[in-house]
C-alpha cells in the first residue's frame, strides 16, 4: 500500500486501497459522462438531466469495479503460482497489485500479466449480452445505455492494458518474451520500461495535438494517460531494480541498531521537545518500563492540535503495538518493504522475543539500495 491511501477494506485477505488521485478520475469520469458522453448525439440525446446522472453514477461506480476486478485477477494468479501479494492501490488509472517479489519465469509472468486484460475481455463479453438482452427486450435506456458503456469500456480497458509498456500488463508480456529471449529479468525489465516511456510521450504528443486542434477534453485525457504511463513505466523499472538488489538479505542486515525510545507516560510537547527536536528521525519507539508499546510518528504529531500537546500523553497519541507495525530481525527484506504498513508508517519496529533490537525505515533500505548499486558498478555487474 502506498502512502496517500485509504483503507477500504480486504477482498480474499488482501488488503485494498484507494489513492487520492483515484477521487479525482472518479469525479471527471462521472461529470463527462453526465454532462458530455450520454447526453450527445449518438448516444441517449433527449433523456432528462436527473437521468443521466443515475446513469453515470451507476457506471461509474460499475467501471471502477471493474477495475479492481481487472486488479484481483492478477492478484489471485499470482497467488495461485506462490507469488506473495499483500495488497492492491487503486490510482488515477487503472491500480497496482503489491507483490513481494519478482515471478519466477517468464510462463509465471505471463500468466500473472494476461489474467488483468483477460478478466477485463471476460466482464465486456458479460456486459455485451446484458446489453443485447436489455435491448431486444425493451429495458429502460438508462440500463441498455449503462450495459452498452461497461460493455465497452471494459473491452478498452483490456486493449489499452495491452499496450506493450512496463509495468503495464502489454508490457509485463513483452517482458514475459524478452526475458525468456536473453534470460537476464534486468534487461527484459529495463527494455520494456524504456518501450513504456516512448509510448508515454508518444500519447502525451498526440493529445497536446488534440488540444491545440480544438478537442480539448480529448486533448487532456490523452495527455493524463500519456503522463501516467510514462511515470509508472520508469517506477516500475525502479521497482524491479530494487527488488533485486534485497533479494536473500535479512532485516538485521540493513536496521538501525538500539534505537532511541520515548516513555508512554511522556506528554506529546515534552516529546517534540526531547526528541523531534533534537534527534533527526520521523518516529520514535515507545516504551515504558523496558516494555514496548508502540511507535509515535511525526505524521501524527503534526496531525494532532499543537494545543493539545501538552494534555495528551505519548502512549494516546501513538500507533499502537501490532504484528502488522513490527517484524523480526530474520524476516526477509524484500518482503517486509512489500508490507502495507511499511508503506503507510514508512518504518517498523524490529522485535527478537519481544525485546526492541532496532527499527527499520525507508531511508535504512533506500541507503542500501543505493550502496548496493555503487558497489554493483564498481565490480561492473
Amino acid at each position: 500500500m502506498f502512502r496517500n491511501s485509504i483503507r477500504v477494506g480486504r477482498i480474499f485477505g488482501i488488503q485494498v486501497a484507494v489513492h487520492y488521485s483515484w477521487f479525482i478520475i472518479f469525479a471527471l469520469v462521472l461529470w463527462s459522462l453526465a454532462t458530455q458522453l450520454f447526453p450527445s448525439r449518438g448516444w441517449y440525446p433527449g433523456l432528462s438531466t436527473a437521468t443521466y446522472w443515475v446513469m453515470s453514477v451507476v457506471t461509474t461506480t460499475f467501471f471502477f469495479a471493474s477495475v479492481l476486478i481487472h486488479e484481483l485477477s492478477h492478484s489471485l494468479v499470482a497467488r495461485r503460482r506462490g507469488v506473495p501479494v499483500t495488497s492492491i492501490t487503486l490510482f488515477i488509472f487503472g491500480g497496482i497489485s503489491n507483490i513481494s517479489r519478482e515471478p519466477e519465469s517468464p510462463g509465471m509472468e505471463f500468466a500473472i500479466a494476461f489474467a488483468g486484460p483477460a478478466s477485463s475481455f471476460v466482464l465486456g463479453g458479460i456486459f455485451f449480452a446484458i446489453w443485447g438482452v436489455a435491448s431486444a427486450a425493451h429495458w429502460p435506456t438508462g440500463v441498455i445505455g449503462v450495459a452498452y458503456y461497461l460493455a465497452l469500456i471494459n473491452v478498452i480497458l483490456g486493449g489499452f492494458n495491452l499496450i506493450p509498456g512496463f509495468p503495464m500488463d502489454g508490457g509485463r508480456v513483452l517482458r514475459a518474451a524478452l526475458w525468456r529471449r536473453s534470460r537476464d529479468l534486468t534487461s527484459a525489465t529495463r527494455v520494456a520500461a524504456n518501450v513504456g516511456r516512448v509510448v508515454g510521450f508518444l500519447i502525451i504528443a498526440y493529445g497536446l495535438y488534440l488540444f491545440i486542434a480544438g478537442f480539448t477534453v480529448s486533448g487532456l485525457w490523452f495527455v493524463i494517460i500519456g503522463w501516467f504511463l510514462e511515470q509508472m513505466s520508469a517506477f516500475g523499472y525502479r521497482q524491479t531494480l530494487m527488488r533485486q538488489s534485497l533479494e536473500g538479505v535479512l532485516v538485521e542486515e540493513v536496521m538501525a541498531r538500539h534505537p532511541i525510545s520515548i516513555p508512554g507516560d511522556m506528554r506529546v510537547a515534552q516529546a517534540v521537545d526531547r526528541f523531534f527536536l533534537r534527534f533527526n528521525h520521523g518516529a520514535f519507539p515507545v516504551e515504558q518500563n523496558g516494555v514496548v508499546e508502540g511507535m509515535l510518528t511525526s505524521r501524527q504529531v503534526k496531525s494532532m492540535s499543537k494545543s493539545k500537546w501538552d494534555d495528551t500523553l505519548v502512549r494516546e497519541a501513538m500507533v499502537p503495538l501490532s504484528p502488522e507495525t513490527t517484524c523480526a530481525p530474520g524476516d526477509s527484506l524484500q518482503e517486509v518493504v512489500a508490507r502495507p504498513e511499511m508503506r503507510m508508517h514508512g518504518r517498523l519496529l524490529v522485535l527478537d522475543a519481544n525485546e526492541l533490537v532496532g527499527i527499520i525505515t525507508n531511508t535504512d533500505v533506500s541507503a542500501f539500495i543505493q550502496h548496493h548499486a555503487r558497489i554493483s558498478q564498481g565490480f561492473g555487474q
